[in-house]
């Protein structure tokens, strides 16, 4: 059942990307998007992008983003945008565009 004023919404994750190479896995971290140290920021940006896009026929599940104390947001991964934000210091800022899903479907798993 779809609630009138209980709409998709949107969310956009925006950061910066450095163009060094990323050593190691901070935190002891898992490498489950096989992530080499001889990668920079930006392909890491880009290689998670590509696994968790709403396109990628082998993800099936909502992107979680958890926001202070434990708001757990639902959405799905749209598109992914980059440009140059300071050549001299090789960075780039990225944008990655989110649809939301109405609450209902977030308290039940992404099942509406």
């Amino acid at each position: 059942m779809h609630v009138p004023g209980d709409k998709v919404g949107a969310m956009t994750v925006s950061g910066l990307a450095f163009s060094g190479f990323c050593q190691g896995e901070s935190q002891g971290g898992s490498n489950s998007y096989n992530f080499s140290e001889h990668m920079t920021g930006f392909e890491r940006v880009l290689r998670w992008y590509r696994a968790n896009r709403v396109s990628n026929p082998t993800k099936n599940d909502p992107i979680e983003i958890t926001l202070g104390g434990g708001l757990v947001l639902k959405g799905y991964l749209a598109s992914f945008s980059a440009q140059v934000a300071d050549v001299a210091n090789r960075l780039s800022s990225f944008k990655l565009p989110m649809y939301l899903a109405p609450e209902a479907v977030r308290e039940n798993n992404g099942n509406p």
